[in-house]
C-alpha cells in the first residue's frame, strides 16, 4: 500500500512535494488491528490546509477502503519540517520513514 500511496502522492503534487513520513505505530513496527497508518505529507507550501486535505481526499478514502485500514494524514510545510520544534515535530522525526527514498523524477516515470 505505501507504494501506491508514494507513487499517488507525486503523482498529485508533482514537483511540489518535497516529502512524504510513515510515523507512529507503523513506523516503529507496533501496530495492531485497531492502529490507523499515520502519514505527514510536506510539500513546499501550503497556501491553504484544506485544499490539502481536499486534494488527497479520494486517494485516502480509496486506498483506506482497499486495504481496511484508516489513513490518517498531516500536512506541513517543508519550511515548517525541516525548521519547526514542536514536541509533535520531535516524536514525527524520532519515528519517521521516508517513503520517497528516490528522486520525485523517478518516482513520477514510474
Amino acid at each position: 500500500m505505501t507504494d501506491e500511496l508514494r507513487r499517488q502522492l507525486v503523482g498529485i503534487y508533482g514537483p511540489r512535494l518535497h516529502g512524504g513520513y510513515l510515523f507512529s505505530s507503523y513506523a516503529r513496527d507496533d501496530q495492531d488491528d485497531e492502529s490507523d497508518l499515520d502519514i505527514l505529507i510536506v510539500p513546499n507550501t501550503i497556501p491553504a490546509y484544506g485544499a490539502e486535505t481536499d486534494r488527497t481526499s479520494t486517494l485516502i478514502a480509496r486506498l483506506s477502503l482497499e486495504y481496511g485500514v484508516s489513513i490518517s494524514r498531516v500536512f506541513m510545510s517543508q519550511e515548517d519540517w525541516q525548521h519547526g520544534a514542536s514536541a509533535f515535530l520531535h516524536n514525527v522525526r524520532r519515528d519517521a520513514i521516508h517513503m520517497l527514498s528516490q528522486p520525485i523524477a523517478v518516482l513520477a516515470e514510474s
